[in-house]
């Protein structure tokens, strides 16, 4: 079978699912292109259809209707499901549904041995996979002993080390404490850097910040699709999805209310600061 090479990476067109006969779609008509590189996160109240999306860039789910096309293969034909699982790597929120083996190291050499890595490559990924995670030292800890943010960073790893085209991470960061949290955001930006495509559902509006496009999905419909500033700047849409801006935003919204004039539309909290700086040294010349 021939795949269309100028196929973006993952295509949705016209994707509707359904859990139940009778109840209403989780997914309703998702048209989407995902090009190979974009850092996209997904974004939505508890019941948009979020962690169903997700599902469907790996074949986990499929379509009740539409299609689902991973770099030209059609989720729906068996004949690309290896190729496709191994091209999508998928995180969820809750680690212990990945966890397979008993010892940490051999859990992140799991997928990759399945796929008949050889023996010297898959030593390789299996390392470099934890040292990305910072879970190297742990290698040899049985996993049933690991805290729930290191089984998550676990699960991180072992999808790294199937070396996939495509990172999925349903609500991946959870789970981390705000130090675990930090590096694996940096992780996912270096991946990002060299090439790889990621792929996030959150509720954390300020990691949702850190991506160049921000998909925002309300009772299973896309209701807007852009870059952070453009979604961010939306009012009546953030009421509509039932999501907040990023802290700095609010925050520059309160700062707003005690230095006049003021108005900052930075996505970090150093953006924010580094705004404040400026108008309070332009401020100051105007004193003078």
């Amino acid at each position: 079978m021939q795949r269309t090479r100028s196929e973006p990476l993952i295509r949705t067109t016209g994707l509707h699912h359904i859990y139940r006969e009778g109840t209403s779609y989780a997914l309703d008509g998702i048209d989407l292109e995902i090009e190979a590189g974009e850092y996209i996160a997904v974004v939505g109240a508890n019941g948009s259809g979020k962690s169903t999306l997700l599902m469907h860039l790996n074949a986990l789910l499929l379509p009740t209707s539409g299609d689902v096309m991973i770099a030209g293969m059609n989720t729906k034909n068996n004949q690309w499901l290896r190729e496709i699982r191994s091209m999508v790597g998928m995180v969820f929120q809750s680690p212990d549904t990945q966890i397979i083996a008993t010892i940490v190291e051999e859990d992140v050499a799991f997928g990759p041995e399945n796929i008949g890595v050889p023996e010297q490559e898959l030593r390789h990924r299996v390392v470099q996979a934890l040292r990305a995670v910072g879970l190297y030292k742990l290698r040899k800890r049985p996993s049933h002993l690991l805290s729930a943010g290191q089984k998550q960073l676990l699960a991180i790893a072992s999808a790294l080390a199937m070396h996939p085209r495509c990172l999925v991470l349903d609500e991946a960061t959870s789970m981390l404490d705000p130090a675990s949290r930090r590096s694996f955001l940096e992780t996912l930006a270096h991946l990002h850097r060299q090439g790889m495509t990621i792929v996030c559902s959150t509720h954390n509006m300020d990691e949702a910040a850190l991506a160049q496009r921000i998909i925002v999905l309300s009772k299973g419909k896309v209701i807007a699709d852009g870059n952070p500033n453009a979604i961010f700047s939306r009012r009546e849409l953030l009421v509509l999805a039932n999501i907040e801006p990023p802290s700095s935003l609010r925050l520059a919204e309160k700062i707003g209310e005690y230095l006049y004039g003021f108005y900052s539309s930075a996505l970090t909290i150093t953006g924010l600061a580094d705004e404040v700086d400026a108008y309070l040294r332009n401020k100051g010349s105007y004193d003078q």
